[in-house]
């Protein structure tokens, strides 16, 4: 029953609908969020592209777009920033277009590409900036494409954005839009403060953490049945995603940010753990009531939302 379920065409269509239907009750229409739901909607294509070009599932499915719609619709108390929703896009898109440097030291315009989206990203959040390193060491221990060659088309691509935004601030004669977004990378919290994390993004964070740690544990243990491209990929996402999480717990401050990041890296592990999952009583029964509880946090964040002013 759960294969023909998962392996259903059906099944991606009709997890848009009930995303659709999330997006309409918070507001879609009432509140125009348009441009956040259209960044929403491009997140969700760029998940079916990294699946697709990568073959993280090896049967056919459409389950790591939809484990990241069914994931994204608990955080409906971030709908209406735009700012992190454009970094949401820019991270999958980087994501994507890195995995295609794998074993490749060569590959300076891919790198350049994926570090330009991280660039474009860090005019939004500049706290972005602060996994240029875990990409770099990612690149080297996963991907195997670090050289001189690639650091130097990353270091490009992250400059690439400023140089044209430079060129507006010299024109308008007016730094201190720059000053004051620079000086943002030091805005920090105390370390662990929960006074930034309430009921919702507790929720939250709950099952978005539950189900990347299930999805992890089982990928570690049925690792071997993939190729070995794709436990590199998978390696790679699932450091991102440890590494986001511990990024929250340090500084909460940065959740909204955060949470949209640990879910396009902890989707494809949710997925995998569905679509390879034993088949027997155990499995279905733990999986209805992962959907039972996840439905249940998406009612109970989406009556929050509706009830707090835009």
């Amino acid at each position: 029953m759960i294969e023909k379920i998962t392996e259903s065409r059906w099944l991606l269509p009709l997890i848009g609908g009930y995303a659709s239907v999330v997006w309409l009750i918070c507001g879609l229409l009432r509140d125009m969020l348009l441009v956040q739901f259209a960044c929403f909607a491009v997140a969700s294509y760029l998940m079916v592209e990294m699946n697709n070009r990568n073959a993280l599932i090896r049967i056919y499915n459409s389950l790591v777009a939809g484990a990241f719609i069914i994931i994204s619709c608990t955080i409906s108390f971030s709908f209406a920033d735009i700012t992190n929703a454009i970094v949401e896009v820019c991270v999958a898109a980087s994501i994507v277009i890195i995995f295609n440097t794998y074993q490749d030291k060569e590959s300076s315009g891919h790198t350049y590409y994926s570090f330009l989206l991280v660039g474009v990203a860090s005019l939004f959040n500049i706290h972005i900036l602060f996994y240029v390193p875990m990409l770099w060491i990612l690149m080297c221990t996963s991907l195997y494409s670090f050289s001189w060659r690639t650091l130097a088309a990353s270091l490009l691509g992250i400059i690439t954005p400023y140089w044209f935004v430079a060129i507006w601030f010299l024109y308008t004669r007016d730094l201190s839009p720059a000053m004051t977004h620079i000086e943002e990378i030091t805005h920090f919290c105390q370390v662990a403060d929960i006074s930034y994390i309430d009921t919702p993004r507790l929720l939250s964070l709950g099952i978005v953490t539950v189900s990347a740690a299930i999805g992890t544990i089982h990928y570690l243990l049925n690792r071997y049945d993939d190729k070995i491209r794709n436990r590199m990929l998978y390696d790679f996402l699932i450091i991102s995603t440890t590494v986001t999480l511990a990024f929250i717990i340090l500084q909460p401050i940065h959740f909204d940010m955060l949470i949209r990041l640990m879910t396009v890296s902890s989707a494809p592990l949710v997925a995998h753990c569905i679509a390879f999952a034993p088949t027997n009583r155990i499995t279905t029964i733990s999986l209805i009531l992962m959907g039972i509880i996840t439905l249940a946090i998406t009612i109970y964040n989406i009556s929050w939302t509706c009830s707090q002013p835009f």
